[in-house]
């Protein structure tokens, strides 16, 4: 608008380039005249008056410049007022997407920070299951092993105890050799054929060493008789050396029997430490498989949280840079209005001082000329 009144001011002017009223020529016009838009006005009101303007004509022009001067300051204002809300409008609209940002970006540290510790103790546990694993399966070897050396004891134990206290067994053989020695009187061929069997016992006797072990057990004198059966035979100590004999054969069935007992709490331990481990190892293969697929999971959450991380910084600091646009659009916006504003203020000041300038000398003329009227 107040380019569009500079407009009609300047070809205004135009109209006339000559017979410029005294009103320019005043001191206090002269001064104004300084100032370009109160220059064009000062011509157009000049122009007026010279080519018989009414004063009415110039007083609504001057007015109408006031009017529209102060339109052009009203919009300014409205729009300086419109343009800062909508800067600080979208400086707010940055500032909480901003604490939206830093809100989610807490809670995805979090997340990082949950999910990587979850992440450390899988693979802890993992750890420790795959080693059990390999601990327990040697465990499983080594039962294996003992429990073979256990079998092959108690087999070579009960070939040995066989042998020995078995139906038929050596200390059957010697103690029926023996009891064949009974009797109150021998005669020199029933001795002789004695002595002959028991000779060929003792030599088996000899090359059989659990049997040798066994004597060990029987007294000197006792001992001395299967030497001495081939001449003699002290029927006393022939009574012991029988009833000796069977009771070893009876320890013998004995220890026997112990070793089939010790036997059979092996192979029970062996079956009991074989279940319990093979079970324990299911459990640990089951849980090595949770494990690595909680590891899996809780990975792919910890590298999602880093990632969305990363994403919010990005976002945070668009918002910085926009904030920081923003503020800088809004001082320029100051400034641009604080400078139109003077300029407008500048203007409606000179167009008033016009308007009171032609206002007084109307005033004056018009008092000089009642005065002449009253003469």
């Amino acid at each position: 608008m107040k380019h569009y009144n500079v407009f009609m001011i300047s070809m205004l002017v135009a109209i006339s380039l000559v017979g410029a009223f005294e009103f320019q020529n005043l001191a206090e016009i002269q001064d104004l005249a300084k100032n370009s838009y109160a220059n064009n006005l000062i011509q157009t009101i000049s122009l007026k008056l010279n080519t018989n303007g009414s004063l009415d004509e110039i007083s609504k022009l001057i007015q109408d410049l006031l009017d529209d001067l102060q339109k052009d300051e009203d919009k300014l204002d409205a729009d300086y007022k419109k343009n800062k809300k909508e800067l600080e409008d979208k400086i707010k609209e940055q500032e909480e997407l901003k604490l939206k940002y830093e809100k989610e970006k807490v809670k995805q540290e979090k997340k990082r920070d949950d999910n990587k510790a979850l992440m450390d103790e899988a693979e802890k546990n993992l750890e420790q299951y795959n080693e059990q694993l390999v601990s327990n399966k040697q465990q499983l070897k080594d039962n294996e092993e003992n429990r073979k050396k256990d079998k092959e004891a108690f087999k070579t134990s009960k070939n040995n105890h066989e042998e020995l206290c078995g139906e038929g067994g050596l200390f059957d053989l010697v103690i029926g050799e023996i009891e064949k020695l009974r009797g109150s009187e021998l005669d020199k061929a029933k001795v002789k054929e004695n002595a002959k069997a028991t000779k060929e016992l003792s030599g088996e006797i000899k090359a059989n060493n659990a049997i040798i072990n066994a004597i060990q057990l029987v007294s000197q004198d006792e001992k001395a008789l299967f030497a001495q059966l081939s001449t003699k035979v002290d029927q006393d100590k022939l009574q012991k050396l029988i009833e000796k004999l069977k009771n070893m054969k009876k320890s013998c069935v004995a220890s026997l029997s112990d070793d089939k007992e010790k036997e059979a709490d092996s192979k029970a331990a062996f079956d009991r430490i074989q279940e319990k481990l093979e079970e324990d190892n299911e459990t640990l293969k089951k849980n090595i498989e949770d494990q690595e697929k909680n590891r899996a999971k809780y990975e792919k959450n910890w590298k999602d949280a880093i990632a969305e991380i990363e994403r919010l910084n990005q976002l945070i600091e668009q918002c910085e840079k926009l904030i920081e646009q923003y503020k800088e659009e809004l001082v320029e916006l100051k400034k641009t209005y604080d400078r139109q504003k003077i300029v407008v203020k500048e203007d409606r000041g000179v167009v008033q001082k016009i308007k009171k300038i032609f206002e007084q000398k109307l005033k004056t003329m018009s008092d000089f000329l009642k005065g002449k009227v009253g003469a």
